[in-house]
């Protein structure tokens, strides 16, 4: 979790604190490759797979970020923001539509991940 705004890297004099995180995840999957010369038929996701847990907080305070000051403050108001039309689209999809506006709602309302 992040002390600060921003945090000094070897990458970069100024970054925020997730893109900071996200840039060491990077590097250490970077030393984690063997040479390139030894890559042929080779599966790359051990050593990427640390940056999937960085990835997804950067981009879930980036979503947060942009969207809580378009949300409404009135609970009425957050009903009709996060119970998007879904007509044109089919029941399953519409489920999938449904339980991503829950999340989200959860996410920006509450401060649930």
């Amino acid at each position: 979790m992040c002390t600060g705004p921003v945090r000094r890297t070897p990458y970069s004099c100024r970054l925020p604190c997730p893109v900071s995180a996200l840039v060491r995840a990077f590097a250490g999957a970077l030393r984690a490759l063997p040479p390139l010369q030894d890559l042929r038929g080779v599966s790359l996701a051990p050593a990427f797979q640390p940056l999937l847990g960085p990835y997804d907080r950067a981009a879930e305070r980036t979503i947060v970020h942009l969207l809580r000051p378009l949300m409404p403050t009135d609970r009425q108001e957050q009903d009709h923001f996060f119970a998007p039309y879904l007509g044109g689209v089919g029941r399953k999809t519409a489920g999938h539509y449904d339980r991503l506006c829950k999340e989200l709602r959860r996410t920006l309302v509450y401060g649930n991940t």
